[in-house]
């Protein structure tokens, strides 16, 4: 029997997901395009019941989980 730990990768979809990061660099896939893009990466600035904010360079951003295909967190190769 193996048992693992669920990866650097792993999707956010749990508030106690979002909690933990806060502050760090997360990767978003989005349904529909937005600004023309569906992908950003930034850094996880806030969340609440609604959706959540990334801090995309000298911008931020806010996003709905309506729209989110995927958040994860972003991991340099």
């Amino acid at each position: 029997m193996c048992v693992s730990s669920p990866g650097l990768d792993r999707a956010l979809k749990e508030p106690e997901d979002f909690e933990r990061s806060i502050g760090k660099k997360v990767d978003l896939k989005l349904y529909r395009a937005a600004d023309g893009e569906k992908e950003f990466t930034g850094e996880l600035k806030e969340y609440d019941e609604n959706g959540f904010t990334l801090i995309l360079g000298e911008s931020e951003k806010a996003f709905l989980y309506k729209d989110t295909a995927i958040v994860r967190l972003h991991v340099d190769i």
